[in-house]
């Protein structure tokens, strides 16, 4: 912004802070989180955003950390927002050295490497890249377990509690890929789980 001004770059400082200080990387990251959305996680500090905040952030910064083989500067800025009923997640770090943030597989590396059932992987973005994910589809019919109109809600307990159990037999039974479940009747006294 300085022109043709013969600088110095290394002598450029402004209220004690360098140029490396000042130009510091960023990478942004959003993801959506199949928790239900509460007002208040538009409130930060408040308590369902600083339990959300410590079950998601640990698990991202680590991946993120593991992938550049830097870790990011404390305190990123952490928002979440309503995504039809989940919680829309955007985190944006800083890296103190330079790093290449716009390295591709970013998000596939989140995808691969984030445990947490409740993230959905195919929500991954990292600056822009989406996240490729190989895509199945599979029916079942559960036939111990009666239908109710409270499997339609995706955010009531019953439902959640389902999906969970039906999330981790397919991990189990799908090398450790996760899907999205939802219900619907099929029949009388059936629940259908669909990815």
């Amino acid at each position: 912004m300085l022109g043709n001004l013969s600088l110095d770059e290394s002598s450029l400082a402004s209220d004690g802070s360098n140029l490396t200080d000042l130009a510091l990387e960023t990478l942004s990251i959003h993801l959506t989180a199949m928790e239900p959305f509460h007002p208040l996680l538009l409130l930060p500090g408040s308590a369902p955003f600083v339990l959300l905040e410590k079950k998601i952030l640990p698990q991202v910064t680590a991946v993120v950390a593991e992938f550049y083989s830097a870790h990011p500067q404390e305190g990123p800025l952490l928002l979440f927002s309503n995504a039809d009923q989940w919680v829309g997640v955007y985190i944006e770090y800083k890296f103190q050295t330079p790093v290449g943030t716009h390295l591709p597989s970013l998000a596939n590396h989140l995808a691969r490497n984030i445990m947490d059932p409740a993230v959905q992987k195919s929500s991954i973005m990292a600056n822009g890249e989406k996240a490729e994910l190989v895509l199945c589809e599979v029916w079942l019919q559960i036939l111990d377990q009666p239908f109710t109109e409270a499997l339609k809600d995706k955010t009531s307990p019953k439902s959640r509690k389902l999906r969970g159990q039906l999330m981790r037999w397919v991990k189990w039974g799908g090398g450790g890929k996760s899907r999205r479940l939802e219900a619907s009747g099929r029949g009388p006294n059936k629940a259908a789980g669909r990815p």
